[in-house]
């Protein structure tokens, strides 16, 4: 299971989407879909086999909830996010030295990036996926 600090952040996921979404008067904001499941999450950071000498992605960092564990197993995470609302929200959340946030089109950065990374770890959007 994840640590006492982890299980506290999981707890609070749905409170902060609820907070996020009462600050910007919306019910769902712009069709997004938060992950909030504490298990998919630990399942996909499981899954990675993630260490510090990784070099991560993430496309559609969306309120940061997988950044947050991501951030915490490899060396450096790049947190994509197309949405300058989400990108300046997670900005301000979340400051952690290993953690690069890039406010651009996903697809668009990999193209032009791909030396950058090892790993991608994502809850890919939908609209990537189509």
């Amino acid at each position: 299971m994840l640590s006492k600090i982890h299980d506290d952040f999981m707890r609070d996921l749905k409170k902060i989407v609820i907070d996020f979404e009462r600050a910007f008067g919306v019910k769902k904001y712009n069709d997004q879909h938060f992950m909030v499941d504490e298990k998919i999450i630990e399942l996909m950071i499981k899954t990675a086999h993630l260490t510090k000498n990784d070099s991560v992605i993430e496309i559609g960092s969306g309120l940061g909830f997988l950044t947050e564990f991501l951030c915490e197993k490899a060396g450096i995470v790049i947190a994509i996010e197309k949405d300058s609302i989400l990108s300046d929200y997670l900005c301000k959340r979340m400051k952690r030295k290993n953690l690069e946030m890039v406010n651009t089109e996903g697809i668009d950065y990999l193209r032009k990036n791909g030396s950058r990374f090892n790993k991608i770890v994502s809850n890919i959007p939908y609209s990537v996926s189509e």
